[in-house]
């Protein structure tokens, strides 16, 4: 009996996420390939912020929804760094970024991917990132360190692309 191969399944790491660095939606340049899954950025690291992240609690989430033939698609990023270090995520000026222009992500995940988030080849400058919660935790033992969480959302109409030049 023949055996069918298959791919090898590729398993999401706990947490899942490395690295983000973003970038305010209005200066954010992505060049995408035909059909929508690669693309390569003109920003540089002196255009994006580093996310300070800690340990493994930061996750990045797609959700596929089809209401009426109609695809959407809800990116969840989920960020978790020590609250000392995410000092400027609660900065006024940041948060109205966050919550008004947008942002766009590039995000470094455990497998080794990298993925931009916040723009699509179809909706380049309509469906930017924006602020979810931002949450201030000061832990539930003595052990714990005080952190802040960041949930950053957008919907559109394709999964995140992966970044060519690495």
């Amino acid at each position: 009996m023949a055996q069918n191969p298959q791919k090898p399944v590729r398993r999401k790491p706990a947490g899942g996420v490395r690295a983000v660095l973003i970038a305010s939606a209005e200066r954010f340049i992505a060049t995408f390939s035909d059909d929508g899954t690669k693309c390569s950025t003109d920003d540089g690291p002196e255009t994006m912020i580093a996310c300070p992240l800690i340990d493994d609690r930061s996750s990045f989430d797609e959700r596929l929804e089809i209401r009426g033939g109609v695809k959407t698609v809800t990116h969840t990023l989920k960020l978790v760094a020590d609250r000392d270090a995410a000092e400027r995520w609660f900065h006024p000026s940041f948060i109205h970024l966050l919550r008004h222009t947008g942002v766009v992500a590039r995000i470094e995940m455990g497998d080794g991917r990298h993925l931009i988030a916040g723009t699509s080849a179809n909706i380049p400058y309509g469906q930017p990132l924006k602020l979810r919660s931002i949450e201030a935790l000061s832990g539930c033992s003595n052990a714990d360190r005080p952190t802040a969480v960041m949930v950053l959302q957008c919907t559109d109409d394709a999964f995140a692309a992966e970044i060519d030049n690495n």
